[in-house]
């Protein structure tokens, strides 16, 4: 054979869960912010799985609010998972979404998401504030993906290395995660004084000729009250 002959592969399938990161318009960021300053601090703990003292659900109106600032980004979202799976967007694709849950976490030093899944079919984490982690990082030794990261995990580890099984990422303020509820993940604690703070939900899709909604309120397990 030639030294010099280009051997290209016939194909690199895509593989693996479709997951997107975007950056988040100032309108849904501020207005995640304030909303989630009027609800009961620790109120969505029980139905999470975080180990965080200050887990807070959304009123109905926030999560109709909420719906309407969303949709853009559900609609590029299911127009890239269809893209991803190398198909045309026809009547078996929809944008249309119900929201089935929302909340903020605040989460502080010491504290933690231990590997996780979701309901519903989308999920999503939108990272409003984060403190300064770089020295904490920087002094950091070890072979973990080190302080306050996020890791998605999919598939198994291999030992001699033969495959990528996890992405991590080191959140950004103003920044989202779009992905699968099924596909695991977990964020490594941080001992900077600080917080970190996040909104995150779970929704399902329905049929395209339907309007986006809010799940009804009877099938809500996660009812907030205002702060008084």
């Amino acid at each position: 054979m030639s030294e010099d002959r280009i051997i290209k592969p016939v194909s690199e399938p895509v593989f693996g869960p479709y997951l997107a990161r975007y950056r988040v318009h100032e309108g849904l960021i501020k207005g995640l912010k304030e909303r989630g300053m009027k609800s009961i601090p620790g109120s969505g703990n029980k139905e999470l799985a975080g180990v965080i003292d200050d887990q807070r659900g959304y009123s109905k109106e926030d999560k109709e609010w909420f719906v309407k600032e969303f949709q853009p980004y559900m609609s590029a979202y299911s127009r890239g998972s269809c893209a991803h799976e190398q198909r045309m967007w026809d009547h078996n694709w929809t944008d249309k979404f119900e929201l089935i849950a929302l909340w903020i976490n605040y989460m502080k030093e010491n504290e933690y998401n231990p590997p996780h899944t979701h309901n519903g079919q989308v999920t999503w984490v939108i990272f409003l504030e984060t403190p300064d982690l770089d020295k904490e990082r920087d002094q950091y030794v070890g072979r973990s993906v080190g302080p306050g990261a996020l890791t998605f995990h999919y598939g198994e580890a291999s030992f001699p290395k033969w495959t990528v099984n996890q992405l991590t990422y080191l959140p950004m303020p103003g920044e989202m995660w779009i992905f699968p509820t099924m596909l695991e993940h977990s964020v490594i604690p941080f001992k900077t004084k600080g917080t970190r703070v996040s909104v995150s939900g779970n929704c399902v899709f329905m049929p395209p000729h339907m309007e986006s909604r809010v799940m009804p309120e009877e099938y809500d397990r996660m009812k907030p009250q205002p702060v008084k």
